[in-house]
């Protein structure tokens, strides 16, 4: 191996995926990931952003150890950078009376203690890139390993996990194959979603996702056939109710127990749909 060649052969968007529940905690390739991520890390907190500096045999721990209130920071400061233009993914940090507040994207203006947002830029996760003149505000952006270490946290995470088998499920070639339109749908909304900046465009999203649970329902009818189907489109509950009562004879007392709780949950999805698409006028409420 060249002394400058990375001892892993993993790309960092292979990272991410393995770290965010495209491989199982334990598995080779997870372990593998949470190695190649070390490794890179080190390079990075040791100056180097060309990979040319290779740490010791072992690659020390994994991620950073950070505390609740310091990695829910963090998360915030991510999650708040993929909605808005990469210009915008700046965040200050102003001193006010005896305040300190974090104000940028995923935050607004929030309280926050600095010794949280200082070790943050310790572990090099966000970087400080200019001051303010007077008062020596610093304005941070995150770094590469800042959006590496929320990856692998979500990864580690068990709801993180289960988000990553349904998205597996819902991109997988059968679901594709069996529900075309929906799956389009499907896709155009989380799309739309992360390029969203105003209500105009989240009410969108709202459209997007009744027309795909819609279309999901159609889609399902036609392949399962069952009696007294609801003629209306948009009585989505009503018309996989049917499908649930076509075959509950042979599902057994605890599935169709569960698919009647799925039924009650649909229910309230579907409100959440319908008032994100309305902007929610009636309730007066931001969206999101």
């Amino acid at each position: 191996m060249a002394e400058h060649e990375s001892p892993f052969k993993m790309s960092a968007d292979e990272i991410a995926l393995y770290l965010s529940g495209g491989a199982e905690p334990g598995s080779v390739k997870h372990e593998e990931a949470k190695a190649a991520l070390a490794w890179r890390m080190a390079q990075m907190q040791a100056g180097s952003t060309s990979g040319s500096v290779v740490p010791d045999t072992d690659p020390g721990p994994a991620m950073p150890e950070l505390e609740p209130e310091q990695q829910r920071l963090l998360a915030q400061m991510v999650e708040g950078a993929r909605g808005v233009a990469r210009q915008e993914q700046e965040w200050v940090m102003i001193r006010y009376g005896r305040g300190v507040f974090l104000e940028g994207p995923g935050i607004g203006r929030e309280e926050v203690v600095e010794g949280d947002v200082r070790m943050l830029e310790r572990e090099a996760l966000i970087e400080a890139i200019r001051f303010s003149r007077r008062q020596g505000n610093p304005t941070y952006v995150l770094t590469p390993q800042g959006r590496s270490y929320y990856t692998a946290l979500q990864g580690n995470d068990p709801g993180s996990r289960q988000d990553a088998e349904l998205r597996r499920f819902l991109d997988s070639e059968t679901f594709k194959a069996d529900y075309p339109r929906a799956y389009a749908k499907w896709s155009g909304a989380e799309i739309l979603l992360w390029q969203a900046d105003s209500e105009g465009e989240f009410t969108t999203v709202g459209h997007k996702v009744r027309e795909a649970l819609q279309e999901f329902a159609t889609e399902a009818i036609a392949r399962y056939a069952p009696a007294d189907v609801e003629a209306n489109p948009a009585s989505v509950n009503l018309r996989l109710g049917a499908i649930i009562a076509e075959f509950r004879p042979t599902l057994g007392e605890a599935r169709a127990k569960l698919l009647i709780a799925l039924g009650n949950y649909s229910e309230a999805t579907l409100a959440i749909v319908q008032r994100q698409e309305h902007g929610a006028q009636k309730e007066g409420q931001e969206l999101t």
